[in-house]
């Protein structure tokens, strides 16, 4: 008798998920406006910028979607959830943008470093130097990042995808493209030839 009724409770049990599961899944679909409207001016607030708040909402929303199961089926608690997932992204992207303006600073130190052991084209050098990260600087962060990688960390192609969290071959693309802005940009700015 017992283990029919525990089969019951089973079963029961496993109907309430399947439909706490489809109520979540409703209420995400049916709020998904709603729902991602307020995440993006939370992190468009947050961030100070439109296009990083509009990335960082839809890696919410996947990250939503892919974890629709453990999602409750109340109204309040989804959205607290998103924001909780946009919060976490928020201090990711803060974190690593820490990392990144590190790894400027001690790019310029070292630079500056290098250009002052030469003595004999010292101010050419430091000159040319500054001008570069002054471009290099207006570059995306992306475009940055992974110049920054390559030539200063002097990191190969698997190590920079790792980081970057892409497979090698698009570090190399992307690292081509960053070389070409800032290609376009030095030359367009007139104060340098490459």
């Amino acid at each position: 008798m017992e283990a029919g009724a525990a089969q019951s409770d089973d079963v029961s049990q496993t109907r309430d998920e399947s439909r706490q599961h489809d109520d979540a899944v409703h209420l995400l679909t049916s709020r998904f406006e709603r729902f991602y409207s307020a995440v993006l001016a939370y992190l468009a607030h947050r961030l100070f910028d439109r296009e990083l708040a509009e990335e960082l909402t839809a890696e919410t929303f996947y990250r939503a979607a892919r974890s629709v199961r453990r999602l409750s089926a109340n109204e309040k608690q989804i959205q607290l959830w998103l924001l909780r997932t946009a919060t976490n992204l928020a201090n990711t992207h803060y974190r690593r943008m820490r990392l990144h303006r590190r790894l400027l600073q001690h790019f310029s130190r070292t630079l500056s470093q290098t250009t002052e052991s030469d003595a004999s084209g010292k101010t050419v050098k430091q000159e040319r130097m500054a001008r570069i990260r002054r471009v290099l600087q207006t570059l995306p962060v992306k475009n940055q990042t992974v110049v920054t990688l390559r030539y200063y960390m002097h990191m190969s192609f698997d190590d920079m995808a790792v980081v970057l969290g892409c497979r090698p071959h698009a570090a190399q693309k992307r690292l081509s493209r960053a070389v070409a802005d800032l290609r376009r940009r030095v030359n367009s700015d007139g104060t340098m030839d490459t």
